[in-house]
């Protein structure tokens, strides 16, 4: 999804003159690299698809022509653009086109209209498009709205919208015009692109003014999110709990463009523990994301960052590299040999002492036990009679329902498998000592009647995202 690092695997053309489609050109493209799975899933395209397929240099020449004297017009024009721009830049071709984009010649023509996405222009005039995300059914698809927008719309004010639209008088980020119904308040925000597709999840205690901070952001992340949005969206939460809790449900069911950090994963990185001959060995390896194991001292997102994280553990205190399983030797390591390792690795130093140093140096990542008897209710109060409820039993989310009254309903999917992110969220705020009158453990029988309570709740959680 990155024009300067990203190619091109399908394009489709339709040449139109004086109001008469005169050519149309359609062709798969072999980019030379392979299709992530997300991208192979969302166009139908697959690496096989493309294999025997021509390369845009082979076709570059009859592309400029179908191009040539004519204006570039696609839905959310700058995406396209910016990808054919590039593959002709890497053959050392001009490409500069006139453009007209028609995701904001529908906002210009009508305004009041929910949303503009190539879907939703296709609902709201009737068209008829079978295949969706390939080129050449795409195209189809704007030239057809073209046609529905020029028989229903009078001639002066098509013209009119549609000469704002090439000055480019239309507003640069016109998600930054859906801010002022945003909720200043604790909440999840959602940036949507041009399809309505869910580019960015975040989260704040002012959700109004941390997704307006995204506009003056200068890095690249910053802004390829505000300027492929077209819409900001927010849920309200009960406090920042909830929505730290609702954001990471957000990502790792919605999978947005722009979140990588708390996508769902089916494996972890850890750094294990185990004894031999009295001394701690570490070791990392990859297991279920759901059931890490024992005797977890880390959890890592890479093998790269935890190898780079136990290197810094070494120096830091004084661990020897062997036995912290950086480096393989049959005797002394390598560390030993300059003098920075006290002999762990020979058996010549202090098994006690070696073992205090590996404990220390994980204290801060590793997994913590559960430190209740056993459920605890989490109550965020959102006001006397309103707010969310979080049951928790050793560490995994069983349940998180907002309260109004007597009334609930789920916020999030309850879970019965243990969700590191998750964790993270909940181990932060039960460990600080500040939050305690707000947790109360259970006893069984409460714990059972509140089952019982919740799950009398509606299931149905789809509002979250309405």
């Amino acid at each position: 999804m990155r024009p300067p690092y990203s190619r091109v695997m399908d394009i489709g053309i339709i040449r139109v003159e004086h109001g008469r489609v005169v050519e149309r050109f359609s062709t798969l493209l072999n980019p030379g690299t392979r299709i992530p799975p997300s991208i192979q899933s969302f166009t139908t395209i697959r690496e096989e698809d493309v294999a025997r397929a021509p390369q845009f240099e082979d076709v570059a020449l009859q592309v400029e022509e179908l191009l040539k004297d004519a204006v570039f017009v696609a839905h959310n024009a700058a995406f396209d653009f910016n990808f054919m721009q590039h593959e002709f830049k890497r053959l050392d071709m001009p490409f500069a086109p006139e453009r007209l984009c028609t995701v904001a010649l529908s906002r210009a023509l009508y305004p009041d209209a929910r949303g503009h996405s190539l879907d939703a222009v296709i609902a709201r005039h009737g068209l008829t498009a079978p295949i969706r995300h390939r080129a050449l059914p795409d195209a189809e698809a704007v030239w057809d709205f073209m046609q529905d927008a020029a028989m229903h719309t009078p001639e002066a004010r098509l013209a009119d919208a549609v000469h704002r639209v090439r000055t480019g008088r239309a507003t640069r980020f016109p998600a930054k015009e859906t801010l002022s119904t945003l909720p200043d308040s604790a909440g999840v925000y959602l940036f949507y692109g041009p399809d309505e597709e869910l580019l960015y999840v975040g989260k704040s205690k002012h959700v109004r003014s941390r997704a307006r901070s995204h506009f003056a952001r200068t890095d690249m992340q910053g802004k390829r999110i505000t300027d492929d949005a077209r819409s900001v969206s927010a849920v309200r939460t009960s406090g920042e709990l909830s929505a730290l809790i609702l954001e990471a449900s957000l990502i790792k069911k919605q999978q947005p463009l722009y979140n990588r950090a708390l996508r769902k994963r089916k494996t972890l990185v850890i750094a294990r523990k185990r004894l031999e001959d009295g001394y701690a060995h570490v070791a990392l390896e990859r297991a279920d994301a759901e059931s890490p194991g024992e005797d977890v001292l880390a959890v890592f997102r890479t093998t790269t960052q935890g190898k780079a994280k136990l290197r810094v553990l070494a120096k830091e205190y004084g661990i020897c590299h062997k036995l912290l399983g950086i480096e393989e030797a049959k005797t002394a390591c390598f560390a030993r040999q300059l003098g920075q390792c006290d002999g762990a690795c020979l058996g010549k130093a202090s098994a006690q002492v070696h073992n205090a140093r590996i404990e220390e140096a994980f204290k801060a990542r590793k997994l913590r036990t559960w430190p209740y008897r056993g459920p605890v209710l989490i109550t965020e109060a959102e006001s006397e009679s309103a707010g969310t409820v979080f049951l928790i039993d050793n560490w995994i989310l069983a349940g998180c329902y907002r309260y109004d009254g007597e009334d609930y309903s789920p916020l999030v999917e309850p879970s019965q498998a243990f969700d590191y992110d998750t964790y993270k969220i909940l181990a932060r705020y039960l460990l600080d000592s500040r939050n305690g009158k707000s947790v109360r453990v259970l006893t069984a029988r409460e714990h059972d009647e509140l089952i019982a309570r919740l799950e009398g709740a509606e299931a149905d959680i789809a509002y979250v995202l309405d």
